[in-house]
């Protein structure tokens, strides 16, 4: 499922990494765990382990392995 900034949701087949990797890797997207995709647009704070996006509210957690990137 997709969560658009609209507020609309938008059903997928396939895998995220799949979709990162084909569309939205060369805009401003970062893969932070198997299950999630974020702009970089929305993000407002970046820790070590996790990302608090624009809303304040919104906090995701960033996998070890993707903690680097």
């Amino acid at each position: 499922m997709l969560y658009l900034a609209d507020g609309r949701k938008e059903e997928f087949y396939g895998t995220l990494k799949e979709v990162y990797q084909e569309q939205l890797q060369r805009f401003d997207f970062i893969l932070i765990h198997a299950s999630c995709i974020v702009n970089y647009d929305y993000i407002a704070i970046a820790k070590y382990d996790e990302m608090v996006l624009i809303d304040s509210i919104t906090s995701l957690p960033i996998s070890q392995p993707k903690r680097k990137e």
